[in-house]
């Protein structure tokens, strides 16, 4: 189990299409903290601490689904996971729902 105060969110946006969704995202979930940093922050941030939990977020969104890849990073810059999830748009209720979600562990390979 993992356990962190603050998670950081690099929000890259280079005009791809994988570019950091347009998205608002609370300043906390489950008393965790959520920052949004830009990746040079991220770099630096990861240079300075082997605790830091930094996050690659890459997603896509329409009237359809939706998928999320978040990139999970720490021991100063060192891959450790990525979690995968995707929703589809239910159009009687009128929001999102998952509809599969995968965990890829790279600190076990």
């Amino acid at each position: 189990m993992i356990s962190f105060d603050t998670l950081f969110f690099g929000k890259h946006a280079y005009g791809q299409p994988d570019d950091f969704p347009d998205i608002n995202l609370p300043e906390n979930i489950e008393n965790v903290h959520i920052r949004l940093i830009s990746p040079e922050e991220g770099k630096h941030m990861q240079a300075q601490s082997t605790s830091a939990i930094y996050i690659n977020m890459v997603g896509w969104v329409n009237h359809k689904k939706a998928e999320f890849i978040f990139v999970t990073f720490s021991n100063r810059g060192r891959h450790q996971f990525d979690f995968f999830i995707n929703y589809v748009f239910d159009v009687s209720h009128g929001d999102y729902h998952v509809v599969e979600s995968r965990f890829e562990d790279f600190e076990k390979k």
